[in-house]
């Protein structure tokens, strides 16, 4: 994940100022699963803004196992969406 620069923002056409753009994503995890993909800004976790990489880990980390949680994003062309984000497996 990266702050969400002009750069970025231009070579991932979103429209927005605001959020985090996901850089990658491992395949099978939890981001994966919800469908989160390379070049998403996130805006939000759980209706709470995301306003830096940091922010974004602090709230991710707030996650409980299999808890379920809604992640506002930005994708290319501008379309924002919700997805599901599922905490992490139990251990």
């Amino acid at each position: 994940m990266a702050a969400l620069t002009p750069e970025l923002a231009a070579r991932y056409e979103l429209s927005t100022g605001e959020g985090v753009v996901v850089t990658d994503v491992a395949p099978g995890g939890p981001a994966d699963r919800a469908g989160i993909r390379e070049g998403d800004a996130i805006l939000q976790v759980d209706r709470a803004p995301v306003q830096s990489a940091q922010g974004l880990r602090q709230a991710l980390a707030k996650v409980k196992p299999g808890e379920l949680v809604a992640v506002y994003l930005q994708r290319g062309g501008g379309r924002n969406e919700y997805v599901v984000l599922k905490g992490p497996e139990p251990k």
